[in-house]
């Protein structure tokens, strides 16, 4: 509800601000998504090997079970997290669908005062 009144109420892009194609918005999307998943295959063996070490699984045999098991918690939390991006990606386009609108986002504006958001009107549907 709260991004539906912030889109709401954001103003439409500056004529000068230059508009990403959605081919290089899903390059920058896919390369991160791949180096989340990387981090988080580190981050599951380095939180593993603790985890054997402390459950009292001999050292010799700790890397025996490692990367099995941390290829399946980053799958999992891969797998999470692309389900999370999934839904909001789909309540963006059922925003924009009822609106009639897009949503344009400045890429690395999160941590910055100003708009993040603006909202253009939808270009028509060609077909």
């Amino acid at each position: 509800m709260e991004y539906a009144q912030i889109f709401d109420r954001s103003p439409a892009p500056p004529a000068a601000l230059p508009r990403e194609a959605p081919g290089s918005t899903a390059m920058r999307a896919a390369s991160a998504a791949a180096g989340i998943a990387v981090l988080l295959a580190v981050g599951a063996a380095a939180a593993l090997i603790v985890m054997f070490v402390l459950m009292g699984t001999p050292r010799e045999h700790v890397l025996d079970h490692l990367a099995g098991a941390a290829v399946l918690v980053a799958a999992g939390w891969t797998l999470a997290f692309a389900l999370a991006s999934l839904r909001i990606a789909v309540w963006f386009r059922r925003w924009e669908a009822r609106r009639g609108r897009i949503v344009l986002c400045r890429p690395l504006a999160s941590g910055r005062r100003g708009y993040i958001y603006y909202v253009a009107e939808a270009e028509p549907a060609q077909g």
